[in-house]
């Protein structure tokens, strides 16, 4: 079996998982390109192509918009002609990231180009510039086009360290995308280098058991193929192999009791949507107030994200955990401070909310 490389996804902790195809009796020519395929097709999201597949339409347009919500923008305090600068790239990045999906090469270049413009109107050092920068790397990369998509990660990774710090985990994520690009070189030195580097951010960031750290796992073990590095490139991939059933297992067990529990679903989807109503109705159940979603997503960090004071004021009325953490260990208060929700932050601080994330 070959596994392909996974050019990550900024801004989330749930990444795209390395794809599998089986290579019989092909060239090395063959393989490659095939590779070359499948990696464009990883660039899919949310979380692995097979996943993002069989997503409804209405599911997929809810990820994308808490996609672009979990990333921390530094709002705070935004003015309305900023707003509209910050809308214009978020609706710029969701049409890139389609033309991704459809492998449009051409048409996601000509708007993650205009995404960066946009991105270099916002203020300096605003992480969102890297999100665009890295999804323009990984559509050169996508082609082959290396050279040319290096410095677009290279200057991703300087924001996202300058936005984070160093032993965040979305920096984790940038040094990946570069040591995958510096194996596509047959850098394979820089690229061991990079890929130590990710894989002990991400584990401490995240955990070591979190899915992300199994993505790291599997590119690093493609280093080890292509050096025929045979017994540590087997090491790697059984340990992402079991992050991965582990994962399965949980998810599953997650899966059945959203399914079994359709009022969980209403309210968080009353909580995005400020539908103080249908909360009021489904909170009459106080057991599933501090329900999440696969995310790891609460009401409460639904509402803070979004805005909706009034939800956030029902849900902690109503017995809602201030300090819970989604899966990439952010609160409500840290996704309020993200997108810029000022009367939202100062109710949250008020109750003793806390920061978690940087």
């Amino acid at each position: 079996m070959n596994k392909t490389l996974s050019f990550l996804v900024l801004g989330v902790a749930c990444l795209v998982v390395a794809t599998k195809h089986t290579c019989a009796q092909t060239s090395a020519a063959d393989q490659r390109a095939e590779e070359q395929r499948q990696r464009a097709d990883s660039l899919r999201y949310p979380e692995t192509t097979e996943q993002n597949r069989a997503l409804g339409n209405d599911q997929r347009r809810d990820e994308n918009k808490r996609l672009f919500l979990d990333i921390d923008a530094y709002s705070q305090g935004a003015t309305n002609a900023s707003r509209e600068v910050e809308a214009h790239w978020t609706q710029t990045m969701l049409e890139a990231r389609n033309a991704i999906q459809q492998d449009h090469y051409t048409e996601a270049e000509r708007l993650l180009l205009d995404a960066i413009k946009i991105g270099e109107k916002l203020e300096k050092g605003d992480p969102r510039l890297a999100n665009s920068l890295n999804d323009l790397a990984m559509v050169y990369s996508a082609q082959n086009k290396y050279a040319t998509a290096e410095p677009l990660y290279k200057q991703a990774l300087e924001i996202m360290e300058s936005a984070y710090g160093p032993d965040d985990a979305r920096v984790g994520v940038s040094l990946n995308n570069m040591a995958n690009l510096q194996i596509a070189m047959n850098n394979y030195a820089e690229a061991e280098s990079l890929f130590k580097r990710s894989l002990s951010i991400v584990e401490k960031a995240l955990g070591p058991n979190h899915p992300t750290v199994a993505s790291v796992l599997e590119n690093y073990a493609v280093l080890f193929r292509e050096t025929n590095r045979n017994v540590e490139m087997a090491e790697m991939n059984a340990r992402a192999a079991a992050i991965r059933e582990s994962a399965a297992h949980s998810e599953l067990i997650h899966e059945r009791f959203v399914q079994e529990n359709p009022q969980i679903q209403a309210l968080l989807e009353a909580a995005m949507t400020g539908n103080s109503k249908a909360a009021k109705t489904m909170l009459a159940n106080r057991e599933i107030v501090n329900a999440k979603d696969d995310e790891g997503w609460t009401a409460l960090m639904m509402a803070a994200a979004f805005g909706h004071d009034n939800i956030v004021k029902l849900l902690l009325k109503s017995g809602a955990d201030i300090n819970m953490t989604d899966r990439t260990g952010a609160t409500a208060l840290d996704k309020a401070r993200r997108n810029g929700q000022k009367k939202i932050v100062e109710i949250l601080t008020k109750a003793n909310a806390q920061l978690k994330s940087n």
